[in-house]
């Protein structure tokens, strides 16, 4: 009995190390290169580490093994007085990206978590970034003979200063299908439109204009209380987006939205320019 539990042992063990190989994970930390860019208060990027995810050949491709997607994800920590400012970040985008071997590492589709919006710096200042935040890009992975990201170019948006400011909007189902007239709202550049699908159990609405400033959306009583409500959005074609809040409970009278707003926020591109990027 105790050897066909050791010799069980020995198979997962085995198992795991072969899926490890398999999988082609490798982790590997960039030097403190630094790239300067003109930002108020100064700001440097510097790459923080890299994670590798790529097909082996010794894995057959019909096993659900070769299905691992591959993947070269890059972490730069964006560090100075700016970022550690900045009360938000977004926009990202990569012009280019090679390995020394000339590969394109861009991919086809989005090459960063959240490049079509904006993220709060909060979330990211977990990672250990005190004077700053995180910035995470998903390349394609590089040439098996590549040693090096040799250019990596780009951009992205910071929001530095400003204050949070809600506006609630009371009675929000009287306005359905009419644009808010709202004078916080004007100043910060949001068009705040209420769709006329707003009736029963759900609150529906499109922001347009300068929607970077947009922090978040709830749900309020006629009191002004928060209601507990989940939210999603859709779109059709190129038209906005119609963002929606259903409350987890039986909607109340006279329901109104609450948006939560950055006023008086400046916005700083940051270009990205980092050569020589080692790989795993």
């Amino acid at each position: 009995m105790r050897i066909a539990r050791n010799l069980f042992v020995c198979v997962f063990v085995a198992a795991g190390l072969w899926i490890a190989v398999a999988s082609g994970q490798g982790r590997a930390k960039a030097p403190d290169k630094t790239a300067s860019v003109k930002a108020p208060g100064g700001v440097k990027i510097v790459p923080a580490s890299i994670e590798e995810k790529r097909r082996k050949d010794l894995i057959p491709k019909k096993t659900r093994w070769g299905s691992i997607p591959p993947e070269l994800k890059l972490t730069l920590h964006v560090v100075g007085d700016a970022a550690a400012k900045a009360k938000r970040f977004g926009r990202v985008k990569i012009t280019k990206a090679v390995d020394d071997t000339g590969e394109n590492l861009i991919k086809t589709s989005s090459t960063f978590s959240r490049s079509e919006g904006m993220a709060t710096v909060d979330k990211w200042k977990k990672q250990g970034v005190t004077n700053g935040f995180s910035v995470e890009l998903k390349l394609k992975p590089s040439a098996r003979k590549a040693a090096k990201i040799s250019t990596l170019k780009g951009s992205f948006v910071l929001l530095t200063g400003g204050k949070i400011v809600d506006v609630t909007i009371a009675d929000v189902v009287a306005h359905a299908g009419k644009e808010v007239k709202d004078a916080a709202l004007a100043e910060a550049g949001v068009k705040l439109k209420i769709s006329s699908q707003t009736k029963g159990g759900k609150v529906a609405y499109t922001v347009e204009g300068n929607t970077d400033v947009v922090v978040g959306a709830e749900l309020v009583d006629a009191a002004g209380k928060v209601v507990r409500s989940f939210g999603g959005w859709q779109q059709s074609g190129k038209g906005p987006k119609v963002y929606s809040r259903r409350p987890q409970g039986k909607m109340p009278e006279k329901v109104g939205l609450k948006l939560t707003i950055l006023k008086g926020a400046k916005s700083v591109t940051v270009p990205i320019n980092l050569k020589d990027i080692p790989l795993p």
